[in-house]
């Protein structure tokens, strides 16, 4: 942003925004709206009280002309979000406090302090989005939110989906825990993915491939809540890869990049419902706070996955394969299968059935054959996110 006297620039990772920094003079006039495409992947990047390193200054003229003076006149703010992105406090370089912000659980402002010494005030306050000065409604893309009624002025365009909620309800009415699910953001070979629409024209064969295959998991019954959930979170951002993960020993995996972000590694398996519908449940468990690589994640991803393609065949004791290795038929292993089979097939989840399964998985489940699993945690989670889909069936 800027005016003929001044310019603020806004620095992010990923999608929070983290500095502002304030400049002013020596401007050039722009005499084109249009930007050549490789000045869009410049990067800049801040050091305490230095400019920012810039790469190869004459093919990044423009960039250069929008900030030509400001190694002596710049102030650089750094904004501190809490949990759910919302500004807490600004500080400068040094640590210096200048704006202190709290918050009501639905947003209205509770405390707003600012230094004396500055009057500079972030207009990007609760959940990281823009308040209006004038009427004191954020922006949050597509609509505006009154944090003091605690209602959005227009209605959510995802209300026919959720139709025991108010459309004009924030976040499902849990401002504490949740932000605002606005916008899709679920990639596939950095195409935004649309549940249940057509893959774009211009996209290549296995893009299409591996959309195609996430349409098809989307008509199932379980499938659509998890990629509606997934696809409009605001916070999260999901991409499926067309690249290898090498650490993966060639097998599908899903990667954790940061807490707000993962990439499914289909390596190659792109037409695989069950391996996508397995991945896809690692990442909606990342979503619900439930991530890591824990037996009891496998468990669940794989009944996820039985749920949406009803197959069995991966799941169970390989009893002819223990014979050919032991020589001796395993009782204990045709129970460990027969727990498996009525777990995902009952009406109702079983604590005692997924017990079991969970305490021998490691030992009989045809999947740690290699002995993959050894060095995942048996550490369970506070809440089991599988038995909301109940039944499997």
């Amino acid at each position: 942003m800027k005016t003929l006297d001044s310019y603020t620039k806004h620095y992010f990772v990923d999608n929070e925004r983290f500095a502002s920094r304030i400049g002013d003079g020596n401007f050039s006039e722009i005499s084109t709206h249009s930007v050549p495409d490789s000045l869009l992947t410049a990067k800049q990047t801040i050091t305490n009280n230095a400019a920012p390193q810039r790469v190869a200054p004459n093919k990044f003229s423009f960039l250069n002309s929008l900030s030509a003076n400001w190694s002596t006149h710049h102030t650089t703010y750094w904004q501190h979000p809490d949990h759910l992105g919302s500004t807490s406090w600004v500080t400068d370089t040094n640590g210096r406090g200048y704006q202190h912000l709290q918050y009501r659980a639905w947003g209205e402002p509770f405390i707003e302090q600012n230094s004396t010494a500055n009057g500079y005030e972030t207009r990007y306050t609760f959940s990281g989005k823009e308040r209006d000065e004038e009427t004191g409604f954020s922006y949050f893309g597509s609509r505006y939110y009154n944090s003091s009624l605690s209602i959005w002025l227009s209605v959510d365009p995802m209300s026919d989906k959720y139709p025991s909620m108010s459309p004009y309800t924030y976040c499902a009415n849990n401002p504490v825990k949740l932000v605002d699910p606005n916008g899709r953001e679920i990639w596939i070979d950095n195409y935004l993915y649309t549940p249940g629409e057509a893959c774009p024209e211009d996209a290549a064969e296995n893009t299409r491939t591996k959309w195609n295959t996430l349409n098809a998991i989307y008509m199932k019954k379980n499938g659509d809540r998890v990629i509606d959930e997934m696809s409009d979170s605001k916070i999260f951002k999901f991409n499926i890869s067309s690249e290898k993960n090498l650490e993966s020993n060639g097998l599908a995996c899903y990667t954790r990049e940061s807490k707000t972000s993962g990439i499914i590694y289909l390596n190659g398996n792109d037409d695989d419902i069950g391996t996508l519908s397995h991945e896809l449940f690692h990442g909606y468990q990342h979503l619900r706070g439930q991530p890591g690589h824990t037996i009891f994640n496998e468990i669940e991803a794989n009944m996820f996955s039985y749920s949406i393609t009803k197959n069995w065949e991966n799941f169970s004791y390989d009893a002819e394969r223990d014979i050919q290795k032991t020589g001796s038929f395993q009782q204990e292993g045709m129970r460990f299968t027969q727990s498996y089979l009525k777990l995902i097939t009952a009406d109702e989840y079983n604590q005692l059935d997924f017990d079991y399964v969970h305490d021998n998985f490691q030992k009989w489940s045809r999947q740690n054959w290699s002995g993959e699993y050894n060095s995942y945690s048996i550490t369970y989670p506070n809440e089991s996110l599988i038995k909301e889909f109940y039944p499997l069936k």
